[in-house]
Formats: structure tokens, sequence, C-alpha cells
């Protein structure tokens, strides 16, 4: 019995011209690719995890050295606290006695690189999108987090370096999300921006409110799958940090 689907390919495989062999291999290879790709990150790409948001108490020093009006500026821009926010006030500030220290609450969340047995181990050029809203989930802003593990920004100083990292197999690195003063309600976002405040990090553009808020966090990387999470905080205003409650939302 003749086998007609195979004569007919023959026929027509004869009968293509080189373009046609050309436009079809193209199409072979466009499919290919991507499926090729999704493929070699699966075995051999980075794997970057959220663990679970913290929250802890640290101070905030805002210089190393007592001074004067007259050498306040010097003061905090050997600490590195001096930025162009404050720069304009200098001029207006009294004498100062003593180091400014206040005692504020913080929100983190570690980012971890999972990989284990690939070729490409580790995370590159990592960096990470907050948004923050309302709890009403009205968009409050976005911005670009923080590291905590990179350098404190210096007076002047370009921030864009600081966005991202290479974050190697087996390590974790923590993002900051936001503060508030232990004695007060307000929160705040904490990334670098917050060190064209060197008194207490609070900028306008970074408020966020009091109450609570919800934070999602957008990961991406040269060699990642980008990722996000999603967190209700919400706060009694001013208690104990056992009432700073977290809750995943997605």
């Amino acid at each position: 019995m003749t086998n007609i689907p195979e004569l007919y390919w023959l026929d027509y495989n004869e009968g293509m011209d080189i373009q046609t062999k050309i436009e079809i291999i193209g199409i072979v290879i466009a499919i290919l690719i991507p499926i090729i790709g999704l493929i070699m990150k699966l075995i051999i790409g980075p794997k970057i995890e959220f663990d679970v948001p913290r929250r802890d108490v640290r101070p905030w020093l805002s210089f190393s050295e007592t001074d004067k009006t007259a050498n306040l500026y010097n003061a905090m821009l050997t600490a590195g606290t001096a930025t162009l926010y404050n720069v304009e006030h200098i001029q207006n500030q009294k004498e100062i006695e003593q180091p400014i220290v206040s005692v504020r609450y913080y929100i983190y969340i570690p980012i971890r690189n999972d990989t284990k047995w690939r070729f490409e181990s580790t995370a590159k050029d990592v960096h990470a999108k907050l948004i923050i809203y309302n709890l009403q989930k009205t968009k409050i802003g976005e911005f670009d987090a923080r590291w905590q593990s990179t350098n404190q920004p210096r007076f002047l100083e370009n921030k864009s370096p600081l966005k991202k990292i290479n974050i190697s197999a087996g390590e974790t690195e923590n993002l900051d999300i936001a503060s508030r003063l232990v004695n007060g309600s307000e929160w705040y976002v904490m990334n670098n921006d917050s060190y064209d405040n060197p008194y207490n990090s609070e900028i306008p553009d970074n408020k966020i409110g009091n109450g609570g808020f919800i934070f999602c966090i957008k990961l991406n990387g040269e060699n990642i799958d980008s990722k996000e999470i999603i967190y209700k905080v919400l706060d009694n205003d001013g208690a104990e940090p056992s009432y700073i409650k977290l809750e995943n939302i997605r």
C-alpha cells in the first residue's frame, strides 16, 4: 500500500525554494530559543528567594563628634551624613553639645540566594523597587530600595551605584523598608535618600504616615527572574514593637 503522506512530503520538500526553507528554519529557531532559554535558567541561573520580613530597633546617630555651628558641616561630612538636604540650614544651627541619637523601629526583609548545584550561582546586579500603599490600597509612592550592606551615602555622592548588588550562592542580603521613631507614630521609607536628612532620616518625599501601610518589593537582576512580594504592616501608633504586625497578603 502506498504511503501517501510520505510521498506528499517528498514532493513538497523538493518543490520548496531556498527562501521558503530559510523562512521555515527561522520560524523553528524563533520557537526554540525561548524554550531553550527557559530550560537554561532552570538549570543554570541563580535562585533568589524572599525571607520573612523582620523588625528591629536601632539607633540613628547623626554624627560622630560634638561640634559648634561653625564646624557642624565638617563634622557631618566626616561622618558621611552631610547632604544637600541640610546644607542650606547649617548656618542657622545652634551650638551642639552632644551627638544627636534617636532610637527607631526598622522593618527590613532578607533576600537569600538559594542556588545549589548550578553552573552560574551568583545573582548579578540585583536591584529592588519598593512600592508603598496605604491600607486603603492607594499608592503613596515608588522608591529605589536600599541594601543594608552598601555604603552609607556621603555628601554629593551619586546614589545610583548603591542600587545594585551581587548576591553569592548561600548568602543573604537585607533590604530596608521603613522606619519610625520609637516614641513617634509616623513611618518613613528607609532608603539611600533618607541620608539627605542626617538628624532623623525623615524626608518629606519618603513620608508614609501612621497606622500602617502595604509594601510591595519587586526584584530584578541581570541573570534572575523577576520576583515580587506584598506585605501589610499594622501598627497601633507608638506601642511596643510586638504590636507591629507583618502580614503576607500575596
